[in-house]
């Protein structure tokens, strides 16, 4: 309301307020109304006395400033060095330091870096050449920006400290949290987070105190980004808010831009990206008011200007300028589109990467269910074989026991033959005694095919092969043991394998019992058998 008034009375009574007055005040409405100030400025420079220099320089190094914030640098630059023709003149060497910074960052944003550090380098000379220290730690801080600017990180740090003591020395509170927070830059941008976190606090106590609110905002939010680059989000979070929240008490709308994007960037690295979605379209809606603002105050003041100069040509460059930030809007539309796209594809590649698991799991579930089904049916299979076996080995068993009752039976009826033979042997020997007419020789004759046929061996010689098919383990255990052993004395092994009685055995082999009594004695010898051990205990062991 302050300043509206007294634009109003700047309006009405230029004509009789005296030139200072009018300097002075037109300083605090530059920035709010910059078109109305263009408006009293272009009335009041034609007033000015040609001779006075020091009112000429500021005047157009105040329409310097307008055109220098609505962004028409070429412009600005033209009349700051038509100020600094005319402040040569003077000994206002204040002025003249803030003349050529004012030319060294409109150089910067022309693109001219050379010609940026040219201007400072002119004005370092000019305040050394007239002793005036004072203003030289403006120029050092300026330099230093320039030089930070350009990634000269040392020469940078040493302008800054030489601003700095001369700030110190002069007590410029201002000067020295301004110096503070542009070495927290510099640290910050070599990576260095603790060293620029102290400065940044440094710089905001100063302006706390000296209630510099905009300036204070700026460090604040420094400081929170030295949080988040450090990974504290906790304490980035923190003072990041507050410096929104002054922000917003204070109507700063640039420096509520920036603290809303750092609160995105600090929700993305927590992942919290709802939130930083949030923020950063907030933020966008900031930028875009205040770019909005910004170009609405260039087209009021180009529309003054078109009073004094070529109004259509700029009006035109700021339509331009209107379309350009319609394709920037399209692009931030579109890069945020494509952030909530790429998102989605994300988190959809993560759902049907953890559908696909699910499905791996099933199938696996599913495999490991069908493996055990088979296994199941393997060992039922295997159970049936096993069962099959056993039948088969019963079978066998039977078949054998059968065969060993066979081979008994013929063995029986071997001995019940071979009695018969003895039998008619005794009695043919009986008749041989009482012979009869030409019966003698006839007798002799069947005396000879009884004893040929006690001898023949074909009988026990299928016998013994038939009993070792059925024992091949035994015979071979045997003659293994013994590999000498001879055809009567097997028979001996396989009479007593038999667990046949000894009278038996005699019968069979038709020796008598002192013989028998005396084969056993020898077999157990070969069969090298110990004269504690039994000859038929060791024969039945054998499997």
């Amino acid at each position: 309301m302050y300043s509206k008034i007294l634009l109003l009375l700047c309006l009405l009574f230029i004509p009789f307020v005296q030139k200072a007055t009018s300097i002075q005040h037109l300083e605090n409405i530059i920035s709010t109304y910059p078109d109305s100030a263009l408006r009293i400025l272009n009335n009041y420079l034609p007033k000015i006395d040609e001779n006075n220099h020091e009112e000429l320089a500021k005047s157009n190094y105040l329409m310097g400033k307008i055109f220098y914030n609505s962004g028409l640098f070429y412009k600005s630059m033209i009349l700051f060095k038509t100020a600094e023709n005319y402040i040569k003149k003077t000994k206002n060497h204040s002025l003249y330091t803030e003349i050529k910074v004012a030319e060294s960052k409109t150089a910067y944003y022309l693109n001219q870096i050379n010609l940026a550090f040219k201007e400072l380098t002119v004005a370092e000379k000019y305040l050394i050449k007239h002793n005036q220290t004072i203003q030289l730690a403006d120029i050092y801080s300026a330099l230093g920006r320039l030089h930070e600017k350009k990634l000269n990180y040392k020469q940078s740090i040493q302008l800054q400290k030489k601003a700095l003591n001369i700030y110190t020395k002069q007590n410029n509170k201002n000067g020295i949290a301004l110096v503070y927070n542009s070495i927290g830059t510099i640290y910050e941008d070599l990576n260095k987070h603790d060293s620029a976190f102290y400065y940044f606090v440094k710089a905001a106590k100063i302006n706390e105190v000296l209630q510099n609110y905009d300036e204070l905002v700026i460090n604040i939010n420094n400081i929170g980004d030295s949080y988040r680059k450090r990974n504290l989000l906790d304490s980035a979070i923190y003072f990041s808010s507050k410096a929104l929240e002054l922000a917003k008490q204070k109507n700063f709308k640039y420096q509520e831009s920036a603290a809303l994007r750092d609160l995105a960037k600090i929700n993305v690295l927590k992942q919290n990206f709802s939130a930083a979605y949030q923020f950063e379209t907030e933020s966008r809606k900031v930028y875009e008011e205040v770019y909005n603002s910004d170009l609405n105050e260039q087209v009021a003041l180009m529309q003054t200007l078109y009073e004094v100069e070529e109004q259509k040509t700029v009006i035109k460059n700021l339509e331009e300028a209107k379309r350009l930030q319609r394709n920037v809007n399209w692009a931030i539309i579109i890069t945020v589109l494509s952030i909530l796209i790429a998102l989605i594809l994300f988190f959809s590649k993560k759902r049907n990467d953890w559908k696909i698991s699910q499905k791996l799991l099933e199938n696996q579930k599913k495999i490991a269910e069908n493996e055990k089904e088979i296994l199941q049916s393997q060992e039922s299979r295997l159970q049936l074989e096993l069962k099959h076996k056993k039948l088969e080995e019963q079978f066998l068993n039977s078949e054998y026991y059968s065969l060993q009752k066979e081979l008994l039976a013929r063995m029986m009826q071997n001995i019940e033959k071979d009695k018969l033979l003895e039998n008619l042997k005794t009695e043919l020997k009986e008749i041989q005694l009482n012979p009869k007419e030409n019966l003698d020789f006839k007798l002799k004759i069947i005396t000879k095919k009884i004893n040929d046929a006690l001898q023949d061996n074909y009988v026990w010689d299928d016998f013994i092969k038939y009993y070792e098919g059925l024992n091949h383990d035994f015979m071979q255990k045997i003659k293994s043991i013994a590999p000498d052993i001879s055809s009567t004395e097997l028979k001996l092994c396989i009479l007593i394998k038999q667990n046949l009685q000894s009278d038996k055995i005699a019968s069979v082999l038709n020796i008598n019992k002192e013989s028998l009594r005396v084969s056993k004695y020898r077999l157990k010898k070969k069969l090298k058998i110990n004269s504690e051990e039994s000859l038929t205990n060791f024969l039945l062991s054998i499997k």
